[in-house]
């Protein structure tokens, strides 16, 4: 069983992430560079809650960026991951020890933590999408382009701690001063867009047309909504499911093939929700989108 603190030491020195079959994401070329904070510019004031992750504008190497802080994995007690169905990702708010018993005697926790995590379910889709743009596949105007990830110096925690975040808030009661000057948050480097949703019924038909390749590359987001998007590009991947994916492999397929089209009904939702006039749809009829909703559209992992 692989521990906590082994966990956490081969995250700091890889140079690729996650350690699980399937696609990676490289480390951010600058990863041990100092980093000047400058605004939170994920919506919020520095000490709301960001949900998943804290985004922010920052400068490395003179160079600005947008940096999502991804919210602390738990720290189990005695350090170990535990092999039992009803693992926590407390960092997310949300239980995803409920996975498929079937997903439970094929994949190892720790498997199934690098395939529902959020920051690894971030690095494993935009892993995809940088390959198949390098292969020449895809294109580039896809998603805001990523750079990397990295994790934080402790001079970085202490001047999110000055600003009234608390990146410890999510780890467990167990969790020591030893544990916490072993952890090193994680994030995901990007680059600074500006700019407003794009999601306006001009751009409804690209926005769609980069849904269905994501989904082709079998890329699922998982979060289709206006707030996911800078100028029509969708931004973030925190609940993103990528193919080969535990959950999908393990149940009936069926029910995995109508998960597989959740982003193209959640699409339609948008447009009708966002009241955006636009007669752009991509699922056929809506009684087909309701039936997909009570059957692929179902809770994965305890994450829609």
């Amino acid at each position: 069983m692989k521990t906590y603190r082994s966990r956490q030491v081969s995250i700091l020195n890889a140079r690729l992430l996650p350690h699980c079959a399937g696609p990676k994401l490289h480390a951010f070329e600058h990863r041990r560079s100092p980093i000047k904070w400058l605004d939170r510019v994920d919506g919020h004031d520095d000490e709301e809650d960001g949900g998943q992750a804290y985004v922010f504008k920052v400068e490395i190497k003179r160079k600005v960026y947008a940096l999502k802080v991804v919210r602390s994995e738990p720290i189990p007690a005695g350090g170990a991951v535990p092999d039992d169905q009803q693992f926590k990702f407390v960092h997310s708010g949300e239980l995803c020890g409920a996975v498929e018993s079937r997903t439970l005697t094929t994949y190892s926790v720790d498997e199934i933590l690098q395939h529902l995590d959020p920051f690894f379910a971030e690095c494993r889709a935009y892993g995809r999408i940088l390959e198949e743009q390098r292969s020449g596949r895809l294109g580039k105007a896809i998603a805001v382009p990523c750079l990397g990830f990295l994790t934080l110096s402790k001079a970085d925690v202490d001047e999110l701690t000055r600003r009234g975040i608390d990146v410890w808030s999510d780890i467990g009661g167990d969790a020591t001063a030893e544990d916490r000057q072993r952890h090193a948050p994680r994030a995901i480097v990007k680059e600074f867009v500006q700019g407003d949703t794009g999601v306006t019924p001009r751009k409804m038909q690209s926005i769609l047309r980069r849904i269905r390749r994501l989904n082709r590359i079998k890329v699922y987001n998982g979060d289709i909504k206006p707030d996911n998007f800078i100028n029509g590009l969708m931004v973030d991947f925190g609940s993103a499911k990528t193919e080969p994916f535990c959950v999908f492999e393990t149940m009936d397929a069926r029910m995995a093939d109508g998960w597989r089209k959740v982003d193209l009904v959640c699409f339609d939702d948008m447009v009708r929700m966002s009241r955006i006039a636009t007669r752009v749809r991509a699922m056929p009829n809506w009684d087909y989108c309701r039936k997909l909703r009570s059957s692929g559209g179902r809770t994965i992992g305890g994450l829609k």
